[in-house]
């Protein structure tokens, strides 16, 4: 059974509101390494901020448009999930955020630094992200949690294919926010037909980026707004009974 996180936010306020220094809650969902993996191709980590809870800031870390990310419960099973939240009790303006990359495997590499809203291609099976959090350019607190990339996973491996052969995915645009171009990735585990459009937030529709019949596989799609203006757009795509929207932002 997949296992869906709700967190609450007045809850969070009223637990860590008593705080009086910037403190890293912890790391959703709770698993001990986080496994990513899709196909033959590295992951890629892309980290961004969202202030979502009242009182506390939520740091994603999305595994980008051509993976998956997943964690395995008691009984053994996978359970896919769409991303993962470094929580931290604080407001966005007041404290200074920072994403590193370690490979465990290459322990003498030193960390990189994975800038917030880009994507960054890693090739290692074992690695740390860890998030330092500061204030006045002194580090206050920092976490680190371990990801496990299962690069060349293929879906005759039972036990640990991450359910990708039968679900179809609509994954977020990169970069965002864009300025004016934009890619819309998802994927198809079988042919047929797709729509894409776009609609601004009153709900009028701006544009059809694609209305096709394609064959099962993996697509990028541009989209360029250059004549729109700077705001907040969703893009929803439909293939068969399958539906799914999601936000952009356009900033000029």
């Amino acid at each position: 059974m997949r296992r869906i996180i709700f967190i609450s936010s007045v809850f969070l306020f009223s637990l860590f509101s008593q705080k009086l220094h910037p403190q890293i809650i912890g790391f959703y969902p709770p698993a001990d390494t986080i496994t990513i993996g899709f196909g033959c191709t590295p992951p890629i980590i892309i980290c961004s901020l969202s202030p979502d809870y009242i009182g506390t800031d939520s740091i994603i870390v999305d595994p980008g448009w051509n993976t998956t990310i997943a964690v395995q419960d008691s009984l053994g099973n996978w359970d896919v999930i769409d991303h993962c939240y470094f929580i931290v009790e604080n407001v966005l303006d007041k404290f200074e955020y920072e994403i590193r990359y370690i490979p465990r495997s290459y322990p003498l590499d030193p960390p990189t630094l994975v800038p917030f809203d880009t994507s960054f291609e890693c090739y290692h099976q074992y690695f740390d992200l860890q998030l330092i959090v500061r204030k006045q350019h002194r580090a206050n607190d920092s976490i680190s949690f371990t990801f496990q990339a299962r690069v060349g996973l293929g879906v005759a491996d039972e036990e640990n294919a991450l359910l990708l052969s039968q679900k179809i995915w609509l994954f977020q645009n990169y970069p965002n926010p864009f300025n004016p171009v934009t890619n819309i990735q998802f994927f198809l585990p079988k042919a047929g037909p797709v729509k894409i459009e776009v609609f601004d937030v009153t709900g009028k529709k701006m544009a059809t980026i694609l209305n096709s019949q394609k064959p099962a596989g993996s697509y990028s799609i541009e989209f360029d707004g250059s004549n729109l203006a700077s705001g907040i757009y969703f893009y929803h795509l439909q293939a068969g009974q399958f539906v799914d929207v999601k936000k952009m932002i356009l900033m000029k």
